[in-house]
């Protein structure tokens, strides 16, 4: 899925996967859950942000 793997990678920030795919943070976050992928601190410790 293009939404989970820009967030894997972490090479953009949640804002710039939103504004890239016309959705809110919330869908996206939304979407992430029901994936099962893990958000928040994990990702910023993974990406140094």
């Amino acid at each position: 899925m293009a939404v989970e793997t820009l967030y894997r990678e972490g090479q953009l920030s949640v804002q710039q996967i939103c504004d890239q795919l016309g959705i809110s943070k919330p869908t996206l976050y939304a979407y992430l859950k029901h994936r099962g992928v893990k958000t928040g601190s994990r990702r910023n410790l993974e990406t140094g942000n």
